[in-house]
């Protein structure tokens, strides 16, 4: 594997992560048009993060979290009716 294809895992894993910018994300669009083994690729790590999230337990916030977010839910609605 040349040093160019491995850089461009690094652009594999930021577009699974939705975390490249715009030249990054037109040029793994390139790569990956071009290369079966980067289109590969990007199948098996949506796959993992998919595994990934479905591997973490759910955290709930603290009830006091939540009561702010459904204070400010209050407010909104009434700002909008009002």
């Amino acid at each position: 594997m040349t040093g160019e294809h491995r850089h461009d895992e690094f652009l594999a894993a930021g577009a699974a992560l939705g975390d490249l910018g715009p030249q990054e994300q037109a040029r793994w669009a390139a790569q990956r048009r071009a290369c079966p083994a980067c289109r590969s690729l990007e199948s098996e790590l949506d796959g993992v993060l998919a595994e990934l999230a479905l591997a973490v337990p759910p955290l709930m916030p603290p009830p006091s979290v939540l009561d702010r977010i459904r204070t400010a839910i209050r407010a909104e609605e009434g700002r909008v009716q009002g």
